[in-house]
């Protein structure tokens, strides 16, 4: 079972000593060097045979897509809602979306089916961003690369930005890279909340050891049970400390990230814990953090109403109460949906339109914060 240790430090936000990365057998360095670059290989033809033998849908393609200067190597997807009329020049909220793929796979042309569908559904501006990958660029690379293009595109006079309301989010790595870039000098203060969806937040444990704290057991075989090995060779360097709060934001205080977090994590998902012991952080439940135990909502028909709760109080504010100082606090309902109709599962989590069919909170919270 992952413990961990420095809990109470987290809580309290006090200092936490640095967790260095150990360099390991050459065996393991070599077999983690084969092993990722033939999955980016895998990958790679996958994708190109999607390109040439299953083109995207209509509707679905990008607006328009942007290089700005800072990587004119990176390609950037912007979204328009249909609902946009450019004539009468309205400025829109701006929902920022970084693709996943262990930090070493994939491009924003991934989440172009979900991007399109949440400009849409949502009628906010949807840009997503692209980095660099691992092996060849590990950490803190990744960061920086969407932190300066984000930085560019809200510069971007051509874009039709409302600045006092922007979103972040980004699935898996994405996610934790958008946890991550809230963090950024520029960028700290101008997003006000986050979409988090299955993220990596902590890289000081390692993947066996967050297997074995899964705490749903039973389920299917998790797919990141031999591929995390492989991305932790490729995305942390040797002597990197695991804990800084850039590469693992469940040390991150509560001040440097933005105040509004909806964070979901999945059933069987060896990442679900650590995502669970940082909302509770969050929002302050000291006696909570890194205890492992089913939320009320998180059983039957309460993760709907779980919901309904936390739209109500970013139309309303928090209105006292556990629930309401749960939200106000940590900024952050935690939507695990076990045992429910509506439950999220890796494999279906994963399927990007998945998540606007399974999910229609989504639609209704970011119609909320647009109209807050």
């Amino acid at each position: 079972m992952m413990k961990n240790p420095d809990k109470d430090r987290i809580a309290m936000a006090k200092p936490i000593p640095p967790l260095p990365k150990e360099r390991l057998s050459l065996s393991h360095r070599l077999n983690c060097f084969l092993q990722l670059w033939l999955l980016k290989s895998l990958a790679a033809l996958y994708f190109l045979y999607l390109r040439l033998f299953n083109p995207p849908q209509p509707g679905t393609q990008p607006t328009l897509t942007k290089r700005y200067a800072c990587h004119p190597t990176l390609e950037t997807h912007i979204f328009y809602p249909r609902s946009y009329n450019p004539a009468q020049r309205q400025l829109l909220p701006l929902y920022l979306n970084i693709h996943g793929g262990g930090f070493a796979l994939c491009d924003a042309s991934v989440d172009d089916s979900f991007c399109s569908a949440w400009a849409n559904r949502t009628g906010m501006l949807v840009v997503s961003l692209n980095y660099r990958k691992a092996p060849l660029h590990p950490f803190p690379t990744a960061s920086f690369d969407v932190a300066e293009v984000a930085k560019c595109v809200l510069a971007d006079e051509s874009l039709p930005i409302d600045h006092s309301r922007i979103a972040i989010g980004g699935f898996s790595a994405g996610g934790s890279l958008a946890l991550s870039v809230s963090q950024f000098p520029g960028l700290k203060g101008l997003i006000k909340a986050a979409v988090i969806y299955y993220p990596i937040v902590d890289f000081g444990h390692p993947p066996n050891e967050k297997l074995d704290s899964r705490p749903y057991k039973g389920g299917p075989d998790d797919t990141l049970k031999k591929t995390s090995w492989w991305l932790d060779w490729g995305y942390v360097s040797v002597g990197q400390n695991r804990r800084d709060p850039l590469l693992s934001p469940v040390y991150a205080g509560s001040d440097e990230l933005p105040p509004w977090i909806y964070m979901i994590g999945a059933q069987w998902d060896m990442l679900r814990l650590e995502a669970q012991q940082m909302i509770h952080g969050l929002a302050g439940l000291e006696d909570r953090v890194g205890v492992e135990q089913e939320e009320d909502f998180e059983v039957d028909d309460s993760a709907l109403s779980g919901t309904r709760d936390f739209l109500s109080v970013i139309r309303n504010g928090a209105t006292g109460g556990q629930d309401g100082t749960f939200i106000k606090k940590g900024a952050c309902l935690q939507g695990w949906f076990s045992g429910h109709p509506y439950e999220v599962r890796k494999g279906e989590l994963g399927g990007i339109e998945g998540v606007l069919k399974d999910l229609e909170a989504d639609k209704a919270w970011m119609t909320a914060y647009q109209a807050s």
